[in-house]
């Protein structure tokens, strides 16, 4: 009897033991099915490819659009985008992550047009997912296929088609997977290479700019290292990685570093039911089997009760009819891995129910600056529910291929339950039932409900129906060939069935110049030349809320999308020259004293909001009602009508110019006391200022002899001339940021925040040369260190493969040569032995029966 030596399962790493080891046992892969589904998961996009249509919905307009056009501007001017003036003042660019500053795809808008750079950075991301999650399946051991099948269902899910929403969100989930193989591959094997690609993909992580998702991903990478069990040396490899893989992005951490402090985030937070926002409700579990049961991302959505009273983080966690196949067909998981994957879905779910977890709400409780802060939007902690829901349904599929009985098994389950839940529906009772759900004010949009949960079944069955037929009919074709028709049909039914998470509109009407915008080149500038400000009246609801009743052909969210960029939306408005006074970020990293602004137009009458819009230099309003009580200080200059809703455009009557003297200042205590003073009837803003403290002057006016602004939207400086009799305050109307440095005369003066928001300099009398400029003293080195960290991540990653002797020396050609050709001699006496072994046995069977015979 012959031992057998260690073969390859004995030498495969833990977590890939559940996986076949046998190259032989795989399924075999068509070389077509990659190329197949990654097509059919593009389709949608094929207009943004070919730069005839753009995404549109929701935050890529609001917020990523305008931002990347300002950065895009910057990189196109050679200047790193640290402000963007286009937005409240000014607010800040490189030190926002959500924005995406240094994101390697932003040299696209330096070779591209705008709109199509912007598209690919979605389109990319969208192609890379399957990819990067099938590199981590087969880090675990999985066949090619199989391994592909992960990826599939890793991004053709409603989950990651809802990340064509969020410009950094996409990047990040595209990244996750290929992490965690990154991190395992380091571990496994140590080396420079596998190091480098570490710290590459966590560099670009880090710059992808989503801290939470970033956190998880790094815990998960521990969990799954800790589970390999690596010896320790390889841990400074791994913290070495991940530390270069920090320095990558090190300018736009630090200067995150510093605007945090003043943010509104920081400096006065959210509340505990705000920072919960976009949790996970278990009544959502209906999608699983519905897509959108409650409404498409447009004006269909009626399901607000279920996502705490707002529209949903993610429109859609449709997981399709294979994946949960696949899922059920996991079995019982007993190796290691099997376990890792139902804990991170586990762990997913239970970060993800944020405000229907009691462990959940007392964290953010009780850490509103530090865990909590993290927890906003627990719902992006589906990732680890859409990770390992992947690779479950990815191993439970080629358990479907290898067995037509559980295929049958299964498929027919999932087929049945569709089908018992369409003759549910069918019933008198359905209606009631549904009516009885949420807002759905008359019986027509009941039935529109209801038909549209019939449909979404309807595909389910048809989905499981289909598989059924591969599964009868198919089986002569192999396992692999199965596998691949299935998962061609999954991402097929993904793609039609959450085609409105692909919204995308023409570009030639999202481009169309707004006749507002044309009325706003022909009226006067400011005074002194400056760039004037405008405030979209309707945005964020400064004004009170949105006209109701709006008539649009239909209830595609484009319609929608085409208005705003008629009433000059900062998404329209910023690529026709226009700054905007109250589009502050969402995010909350704006300075706080931006968003309190905002926040105080919300709570004042039409003719107190303008004298505050007035105060700040602001010039134009554009508003969808008349304004009530204000006439005297706006005037109409230009209207227009779209889809039954008219909207105006006003010039305000006595704003503050760009830059002013003032020689009478009012102290005030608090808040309240500036919003009080700046609403008396009395207070003028080309002639008065209020501030924070106890500064009090009494004083004539000062003059602007000039006043010049850098050409480049990257570059915030100002230089102006002024002259005063005696102590004044000099006013801007850009938006106060701890950044600036101002100089009078070459003596730099301390800044301070005047009427609520705007940059302030305390200057002497006489007339004076003031320089205004952003503080860049120690942001030289870190981009040094940045260049460094890129080209010793480029010098491992391209160093030379050296294989290793089994003692962990390099060999060089010669010894890799004499290895060789030891292996061959020593294989070639094997065989000899084996054969003369062999000739020797049959010797001793043939005289053991003729003994036996005589």
């Amino acid at each position: 009897m012959v031992k057998a030596g260690p073969g390859p399962e004995s030498a495969r790493p833990p977590l890939a033991s559940g996986a076949p080891a046998d190259a032989a046992r795989e399924p075999r892969a068509p070389a077509w099915v990659v190329w197949v589904t990654a097509a059919i998961l593009l389709a949608p996009m094929l207009g943004a490819i070919a730069g005839q249509r753009t995404l549109f919905f929701r935050d890529v307009s609001n917020l990523h659009l305008p931002a990347k056009w300002s950065q895009a501007q910057s990189w196109q001017q050679g200047a790193i985008p640290v402000l963007d003036l286009l937005r409240a003042g000014g607010q800040p660019s490189l030190g926002n992550p959500n924005l995406l500053p240094l994101y390697p795809d932003n040299l696209l808008y330096l070779i591209a047009p705008f709109l199509w750079a912007f598209n690919a950075h979605y389109w990319l991301h969208l192609l890379l997912a399957p990819f990067a999650a099938a590199w981590l399946g087969r880090t675990l051991g999985m066949a090619r296929l199989e391994a592909w099948a992960m990826g599939l269902f890793y991004a053709a899910s409603g989950w990651f088609f809802s990340q064509l929403n969020f410009y950094n969100l996409v990047a990040v989930s595209a990244l996750l997977p290929a992490l965690l193989a990154a991190a395992l591959l380091a571990a496994r094997h140590g080396g420079r290479r596998r190091a480098a690609r570490l710290a590459l993909v966590f560099g670009l992580l880090l710059l992808a700019g989503d801290p939470l998702l970033a956190l998880l991903g790094v815990i998960a990478a521990a969990v799954l290292v800790a589970l390999e069990g690596v010896p320790p040396r390889r841990l400074l490899t791994l913290a070495g990685a991940l530390a270069v893989g920090f320095l990558i992005g090190l300018a736009q951490h630090l200067e995150f570093a510093r605007i945090l402090g003043s943010s509104y985030r920081s400096y006065v937070g959210y509340s505990s039911q705000g920072s919960l926002v976009g949790s996970w409700d278990p009544r959502q579990v209906l999608e699983w089997l519905v897509p959108f049961a409650y409404g498409r991302p447009d004006q269909t959505f009626w399901g607000a009760r279920f996502f705490g009273g707002v529209q949903p983080f993610f429109f859609s966690l449709y997981p399709g009819v294979l994946l949960l196949a696949g899922v059920l067909a996991s079995g019982v998981p007993r190796d290691r891995t099997r376990r890792a994957a139902w804990v991170a879905v586990g762990a997913g779910l239970f970060l993800a129910l944020g405000a229907h977890n009691p462990a959940v709400v007392w964290l953010s409780e009780i850490s509103r600056d530090g865990v909590g802060a993290l927890l906003r939007f627990p719902a992006k902690a589906w990732w680890l529910v859409a990770l390992g829901v992947a690779y479950l349904a990815a191993r439970g599929l080629a358990r479907l291929a290898a067995s037509r009985r559980l295929a049958l098994q299964v498929l027919g389950l999932l087929a049945g339950l569709h089908l018992v839940l369409l003759a549910a529906l069918a019933g008198p009772w359905a209606a009631g039932w549904i009516a009885g759900l949420g807002p759905l004010t008359s019986p027509e949009r009941v039935a529109e409900v209801l038909e549209q949960w019939r449909r979404g079944l309807s595909w389910g069955a048809s989905a499981a129906l289909a598989l059924l037929v591969l599964s009868l009919l198919g089986r002569r074709w192999g396992a692999g060939r199965w596998m691949a028709a299935a998962l061609c049909v999954h991402a097929l039914v993904q793609v039609v069935v959450l085609a409105p998470l692909h919204a995308t509109d023409e570009v030639a009407a999202f481009a169309r110049p707004s006749p507002l915008a044309r009325a706003l080149e022909e009226e006067s500038a400011d005074p002194l030349g400056a760039p004037r400000s405008l405030v979209q009246g309707n945005q964020f609801e400064a004004f009170g809320p949105h006209a109701r009743g709006v008539r649009y052909p239909d209830r595609r969210a484009l319609w929608i999308q085409r208005r705003g960029a008629t009433e000059l939306y900062p998404f329209a408005g910023v690529r026709q020259g226009v700054r905007y006074e109250n589009n502050v970020s969402p995010d909350g990293l704006d300075h706080f004293a931006s968003h309190l602004s905002l926040s105080l137009l919300r709570t004042l009458s039409d003719p107190e909001r303008l004298r505050l819009l007035r105060a700040w230099g602001v010039d134009w309003l554009v508003l969808d009602r008349p304004l009530q009580g204000a006439e005297a200080q706006a005037r109409p200059v230009a209207t227009v009508r779209q889809f039954s809703a008219q909207s105006t455009l006003y010039r305000l009557v006595g704003s503050a110019p760009a830059a002013l003297v003032v020689g009478t200042v009012h102290p005030a205590a608090d808040v309240g006391e500036v919003r009080d003073a700046m609403l008396a009837p009395g207070f003028d803003p080309r002639r008065q200022a209020v501030v924070l403290g106890d500064l009090r002057l009494d004083g004539p006016p000062g003059r602007v002899l000039s006043y010049r602004e850098a050409p480049s939207l990257a570059d915030p400086s100002i230089r102006l001339e002024i002259e005063s009799e005696g102590r004044a305050l000099l006013v801007l109307s850009r938006a106060f940021q701890p950044g600036y440095r101002v100089r009078v005369s070459g003596q730099e003066v301390p800044i301070s925040i005047a009427n609520l928001s705007r940059l302030a300099a305390l200057v002497p009398p006489g007339r004076h040369l003031v320089e205004i400029d952003l503080e860049r003293g120690a942001a030289r080195w870190w981009w040094w260190i940045m260049l460094l960290a890129w080209i010793a991540v480029g010098a491992a990653g391209l160093a030379p493969y050296r294989p290793r002797r089994p003692g962990g020396q390099p060999l060089d050609a010669r010894g890799e040569s004499a290895l060789a050709a030891a292996l061959a001699a020593a294989a070639e006496r094997s065989e000899r032995e084996i054969e003369r072994e062999s000739e020797s046995g049959r010797g001793e069977s043939a005289s053991a029966e003729g003994a036996g015979t005589r």
